[in-house]
């Protein structure tokens, strides 16, 4: 239908809705003047290009006007001079630019305005008088002055689209929406590095936010402004693949959370924040390739998860997450027997959920034999050692260390500090003092380690290593069981009579034994 008669509605004398829609009418009828019963009008769909300021002339009772889809390229205030009762006024996709001066005087009443896909400029207070105003959709490619948005300290709801403001001019754009319950925000063509941290001032009683299409990464603490939200959505952000964790820590009371398409490769922004109440889960369509299981059932509350579209891990690092889906009886993953392998190549393809976990958990089993076998061998052995070896341990430490010193002390060139050891018990004692002492020391100039005399308190072994054999000789009890078996000792007694000769065959003695290439026994060929 292109044009309708005059007349055509005069006997309507009580109608109160008409619809024009899907029609090719290119200007208002006259015929709809001064129908004063019409509540409810719609030209949607059409090809309108203008509106004359008389066309709605009359339409006292009208509280709903839909003029979308037309071609619309301005609007005029004086078009609704006569519409004091309208509440609702659909103007989405058509070609205005922007609105009036007195725009927002002549729909003082108005409680709910789409004009999506327009406005492409909105003037600072374009608003200020619809304080009535509870719901507005607004631009594509929007440029806003700042101010824009004043008087609209009634509204509930938003959905607008950011055009090209500098990121200065984002911050505190909601100050004086301390009602809005529902803010939707989508992007066209705006770049910022960081959305400011006040983004969302003021927004106390904010339940519902929506972003599409960010190249801005949040602000870790821009939801400090919304402690009541419990509907978010972040989806299409190029910018986001890691987010900050501490982002969703300050909205404990999150109910639904939707992430998709925002090139997230961890979860550990689920996983740092605190999700008890949180019912829904949407992540498809991410770059996460290894799920942990635990991350889901720290979240008591939740019952619908989505991980579709997602290039999983077909091998044992995601064996915990194929059985909890698999065995889990609170959450429905949904699409979980369509979801695919990308890796390795040998799985692309597969289903996940077909992939063999059990040979993982046979893997883990036998590593866990494995070492708690270990763990127990290790405990048998260190006990029967500790038990029945414990001193020869102790004795083969003290033995090794002194095998290092003398060692270091050879390559060190050091001199030894003593010439010879002297052993005797207490009945001998006052020989070794007044007999071979003064011979040895005093006229022979022989250096003796005498036990009381010369041993340190806290090293006694030292001075006995440095001037014991080497240590790849016979131990010390065969050496010793050779040395009494054998004849290779004076007698005092014996030599009494002949003491000449028995300091010269001592003397014999101990110049040999600083001679380590001398092998013959200087005293067994003289006994």
């Amino acid at each position: 239908m292109k044009n309708i008669s005059l007349f055509s509605l005069q006997t309507l004398t009580r109608l109160s809705r008409l619809s024009f829609q899907n029609n090719n009418l290119a200007k208002v009828p006259f015929a709809i003047r001064n129908i004063s019963t019409l509540t409810y009008l719609s030209f949607s769909i059409n090809v309108i290009t203008q509106l004359e300021c008389s066309d709605f002339s009359g339409l006292w009772q009208l509280k709903e006007l839909d003029l979308s889809y037309n071609r619309l390229v301005e609007l005029n205030s004086c078009v609704f001079e006569d519409l004091r009762s309208l509440q609702k006024l659909s103007i989405q996709q058509n070609l205005i630019y922007n609105f009036d001066s007195s725009f927002s005087f002549t729909l003082r009443n108005l409680v709910f305005l789409n004009a999506e896909g327009n406005i492409k400029y909105l003037r600072k207070g374009t608003f200020k008088d619809m304080s009535h105003l509870m719901e507005l959709r607004i631009g594509k490619g929007n440029v806003m002055d700042d101010g824009a948005f004043d008087g609209l300290t009634n509204l509930r709801y938003l959905s607008y689209t950011l055009g090209f403001q500098d990121t200065e001019e984002l911050s505190s754009r909601f100050i004086d929406m301390s009602l809005l319950q529902t803010l939707i925000i989508t992007n066209d063509n705006h770049y910022c590095d960081v959305l400011p941290q006040d983004f969302l001032r003021g927004l106390t009683s904010l339940t519902v936010f929506s972003s599409s299409a960010f190249i801005c990464k949040p602000h870790p603490e821009m939801f400090q402004h919304t402690p009541r939200l419990l509907n978010l959505e972040i989806t299409k952000n190029d910018q986001w693949d890691n987010p900050d964790p501490e982002l969703l820590k300050s909205i404990t009371d999150l109910q639904n959370l939707h992430l998709s398409e925002n090139h997230l490769k961890s979860l550990d922004i689920i996983s740092e924040a605190n999700l008890t109440k949180l019912e829904h889960l949407i992540l498809s369509n991410n770059e996460l390739r290894i799920i942990d299981e635990a991350i889901f059932k720290r979240l008591p509350s939740l019952k619908y998860l989505d991980l579709s579209g997602n290039p999983f891990v077909c091998n044992c690092s995601n064996a915990g997450f194929i059985y909890w889906v698999l065995s889990d009886k609170q959450v429905f993953v949904a699409k979980a027997f369509q979801y695919r392998c990308s890796y390795p190549l040998s799985h692309e393809g597969e289903l996940l959920v077909n992939f063999n976990i059990q040979s993982c958990f046979e893997s883990v089993g036998l590593f866990c034999f494995i070492t708690s076998s270990s763990l127990v061998l290790l405990t048998l052995v260190s006990s029967f050692t500790y038990h029945f070896l414990r001193w020869q341990l102790v004795y083969g430490y003290y033995l090794f260390r002194a095998f290092l010193y003398d060692g270091k002390k050879k390559k060190e060139g050091c001199a030894d500090v003593y010439d010879a050891f002297v052993s005797y018990n207490v009945h001998d004692e006052e020989w070794v003092y007044h007999e071979l002492v003064p011979e040895l020391e005093e006229r022979q100039g022989w250096k003796l380690c005498l036990h009381h005399r010369d041993f340190e308190p806290e090293g006694r072994l030292d001075p006995v290593v440095s001037g014991g054999d080497p240590s790849d000789q016979l131990s010390p009890f065969y050496r010793m069981r050779k040395l009494v078996k054998s004849r290779t000792y004076l007698s005092w007694t014996q030599a009494r009579s002949h003491r000449g000769l028995f300091w010269e065959r001592v003397r014999r003695a101990l110049e040999s034994g600083n001679d380590p290439t001398d092998t013959h026994d200087p005293l067994t060929a003289n006994v």
